[in-house]
């Protein structure tokens, strides 16, 4: 029986399994119960690895990109705060008042 490797939403976390069958698109492995498990080889929920090894490298580049799109809000959050800073209260409203009318 082969051992693949598991990730899941935890990016801290990799498992090893025992696979029972394995096909291009699914994994059919031994979670511990009665009946053999079967999943996509990658989902929204687990993405499958023939070794510890291609596991951790789908990892370590998931948490890079995560960090890239902090970075970015952060960016973005920061040129916000400078823009409020910099805001001066306008002397006269723009658009019509009741006052016009």
């Amino acid at each position: 029986m082969t051992i693949m490797y598991r990730t899941g939403w935890d990016s801290r976390k990799i498992e090893a399994y025992p696979v029972v069958k394995a096909t291009d698109k699914t994994i059919t492995y031994d979670a511990g119960g009665r009946t053999p498990r079967r999943e996509n080889r990658e989902s929204r929920d687990a993405h499958w690895h023939p070794t510890w090894e291609a596991a951790r490298s789908f990892q370590v580049a998931r948490a890079k990109e995560r960090l890239r799109q902090a970075n970015i809000q952060a960016s973005r959050a920061k040129e916000d705060m400078e823009a409020l800073a910099a805001m001066v209260q306008p002397t006269e409203p723009k658009g019509r008042t009741h006052r016009d009318e």
